[in-house]
């Protein structure tokens, strides 16, 4: 049971929205720079800048990192379309993307060293020493590839909370929360799944529900604390139980809202996020439902 608890809180923290690199440059430049100090500084892996011969290799290996950064964080995201549809990028495509940069970088790196630097022929695949050459290089390049990566995302994520400053932060008053609390108690509204698993809750109290696979987790108010119950079925099925009611909207492929708890709505440097009364996540609006949600609130 507990192995599933993990691997469900794994696949939620992967499912959450994530940002791009909007200045690709910026990261292309960086992984090229910095990587290329770090060796001639620190001497990684028994890399030595000594003569005009390991100048050269040091230029091959800085001339990979670039081609793979271009790649990466340039072409693949204009090929994929990732720029179009921000709010479909999340946290688990980002590292996988990021690995993926790594692996291959670092797989291509060792050939150059073991071909070209070296002069290894196809004939040596296979052997202890092959194995601990490609494991040495592969390892370098996450080693000093995080770096960098870690350097771009700061400065990204300033970036864009700085881009983004002057997006108005709408503030919701609403002075009736407890009131409506204290009024509904009386559930009129069974959610099902596709077990024996429901929920039977007033829809005034639901706060959110959250798309978890093929699981949807609901998150209501109950005795004055907002608990969770999780159903078995897509967030499509419950958003069809859901009709009845205007006020509970969907502003993201993985969420509804009940608009009755919005306390705070506006854009951040993820993009446009939903913050619901006692609730400590923001939730995501993406573009294909923003345009209802300010309708909704008269923005």
């Amino acid at each position: 049971m507990w192995i599933n608890n993990v691997f469900c809180r794994i696949k939620q923290y992967g499912d959450k929205p994530s940002f791009f690199f909007e200045r690709p440059w910026i990261v292309i430049l960086l992984n090229v720079v910095i990587s290329a100090l770090m060796l001639v500084l620190y001497e990684p892996f028994g890399y030595k800048l000594q003569n005009w011969s390991q100048l050269g290799e040091l230029l091959g290996f800085t001339f990979i990192a670039f081609c793979y950064s271009f790649l990466f964080f340039y072409l693949f995201p204009r090929w994929f379309g990732i720029y179009k549809s921000p709010e479909k990028w999340t946290v688990a495509k980002n590292l996988l993307l990021l690995s993926t940069f790594l692996l291959l970088t670092g797989i291509s790196i060792f050939l150059y060293d073991y071909h070209i630097i070296s002069g290894y022929t196809l004939f040596g695949y296979g052997g202890r020493y092959f194995m601990e050459r490609l494991f040495t290089d592969v390892f370098g390049v996450f080693s000093i590839g995080i770096f960098p990566l870690y350097v771009s995302y700061l400065l990204e994520k300033n970036y864009v909370l700085r881009k983004h400053l002057d997006e108005t932060i709408y503030m919701v008053e609403k002075s009736e929360y407890k009131q409506l609390e204290n009024k509904l108690q009386i559930p009129h509204l069974v959610l099902t799944g596709d077990t024996k698993d429901s929920l039977e809750v007033s829809p005034d109290c639901i706060c959110y529900l959250e798309s978890s696979g093929n699981y949807v987790n609901v998150y209501y108010y109950e005795e004055g604390k907002i608990v969770r119950k999780t159903i078995r079925t897509t967030i499509k099925k419950v958003e069809e139980q859901l009709v009845s009611y205007d006020y509970l909207l969907r502003c993201h492929r993985m969420y509804i809202v009940n608009t009755h708890w919005i306390v705070r709505f506006g854009r951040i440097e993820q993009g446009y996020r939903i913050s619901l009364q006692d609730c400590m996540d923001e939730i995501p609006v993406s573009r294909t439902y923003l345009p209802h949600i300010k309708e909704v609130m008269h923005i």
